[in-house]
C-alpha cells in the first residue's frame, strides 16, 4: 500500500500528521511519500503526479482546500482514497465518494485540534503544541487546564510550537533550520512532545539556539524609522530573521 501524506511544513501541519500516523501508522511493507514545504508553500497536492497518486491513501493537512482544489479533483481519479483536514477557505469544497472532508473555518481551532478531535482526543498534547504554534494561546490553555497540566509543561509545549512553526518561515527549504519532511520524520518518533524537549538529541536545542539568536540579530538591527504603529528595521541578507521580526510584531 502507498500513503501519501501532504502537509503544512508549520507546527500545525506538523503535529497534525504526527497524530494521524501515531492512530494510523505506515506498515513496515508500505510505502509512505511526503508532500511538504515551507509555511507559505500551500498548493501542494498539484505537485503529485498521477503515476504516484494511483491507488494511493492520501491525507492532505493543513493547506487551504480552495487553494488545492483542481488537484484534489485530479487526485481522486486515481487514488484509493483522500483524507483532508483543515481550517482554511474551502469554498469551492465538494462531496465525492473517495473524500473524506473534516474542515472547519472557525477561528478558534487549528488542524492539530481538528485531528485530535477527529481521533477522539488521543493525542491531546501534539494538539496544544500546534495551537501554540498557530497562536490560538487563549484555545491551547483551556486544553492545558483541561489535562491539568503544571505552567512548566505548559510553557513547554508552547516553546516546542512557536520553534517548530518558526522553522517554517522562509522563501525556500534551503532556508530553514530542518526541511519539515525530515522534521517531521525525527519527530514522530517521540512518543510525546515532552519527550523531544527532555532529548538533547532531538531538534528542540538546535531550533531554540537558532531562535535566539535570529531574534538578537533582529533586536541589534538597525532601526529606520519609528512610530506608535509602526517600526521599519534594516536587517542582514540571512535567513529567518523575516520571520523574527514577524514573531516579534504579533507577541
Amino acid at each position: 500500500m502507498t500513503y501519501i501524506d501532504i502537509f503544512n511544513g508549520d507546527a500545525d501541519g506538523i503535529f497534525s500528521l504526527i497524530q494521524w500516523r501515531k492512530a494510523h501508522p505506515v506498515g513496515s511493507n508500505d510505502k509512505q511519500h511526503l508532500v511538504t514545504g515551507v509555511k507559505r508553500d500551500i498548493a501542494l497536492v498539484p505537485k503529485l503526479t498521477e503515476a504516484l497518486a494511483s491507488e494511493a491513501a492520501i491525507t492532505v493537512l493543513d493547506v487551504s482546500f480552495d487553494k488545492n482544489v483542481d488537484g484534489v479533483k485530479q487526485v481522486l481519479e486515481v487514488c484509493q482514497n483522500l483524507f483532508y483536514c483543515d481550517h482554511h477557505k474551502a469554498d469551492k469544497l465538494f462531496e465525492h465518494e473517495k473524500l473524506i472532508a473534516n474542515i472547519n473555518t472557525e477561528p478558534t481551532v487549528c488542524t492539530g485540534l481538528l485531528v485530535n478531535a477527529y481521533l477522539q482526543d488521543r493525542y491531546p498534547l501534539w494538539a496544544i503544541a500546534a495551537a501554540y504554534g498557530d497562536g490560538l494561546d487563549h484555545i491551547a490553555e483551556r486544553h492545558v487546564k483541561r489535562l491539568q497540566l503544571n505552567e512548566r509543561q505548559q510553557n513547554q509545549l508552547k516553546q516546542l510550537g512557536v520553534l517548530v512553526n518558526y522553522n517554517g518561515y522562509g522563501s525556500s527549504v534551503e532556508d530553514l533550520y530542518f526541511d519539515p519532511a525530515e522534521l517531521f520524520t525525527s519527530l514522530a518518533n517521540y512518543q510525546t512532545p515532552f519527550d523531544i524537549i527532555q532529548d538533547r538529541e532531538s531538534p528542540f536545542l538546535p531550533l531554540k539556539q537558532g531562535y535566539i539568536e535570529d531574534m538578537s540579530k533582529v533586536e541589534s538591527s538597525e532601526n529606520i524609522s519609528s512610530n506608535d504603529k509602526l517600526i521599519a528595521l534594516l536587517l542582514e541578507d540571512a535567513a529567518g530573521l523575516v520571520a523574527s521580526v514577524v514573531l516579534m510584531a504579533t507577541s
